[in-house]
């Protein structure tokens, strides 16, 4: 059996981003930018993951930001294979 592991990024911080976003009138491309950059902090920040790892999902987070932006709805974002599993032995050494 194969348990899945997703990121501890939430709905409702994207949506924030995209708001500080709109009111900059920031574009697409820079509210993806943006939204990317701040869920890479989150998650070095809230979880104690170092910039390497959490920089590998920055397309998944453009993509997320993008279609967050064009309407579309959240979802989870995977895991890449360990990473879940070898940041949180790390933060809880």
């Amino acid at each position: 059996m194969i348990i899945k592991k997703y990121l501890p990024i939430k709905e409702e911080d994207v949506k924030r981003y995209i708001g500080y976003c709109e009111e900059w009138n920031y574009g697409n491309k820079d509210t993806c930018k943006y939204v990317s950059e701040m869920l890479t902090e989150d998650l070095q920040i809230n979880c104690n993951w170092n910039y390497k790892t959490s920089i590998k999902y920055w397309d998944n987070f453009m993509s997320l930001a993008h279609s967050m932006n064009s309407g579309g709805s959240f979802y989870p974002i995977e895991t890449k294979t360990g990473h879940w599993l070898i940041e949180h032995e790390r933060k809880n050494k």
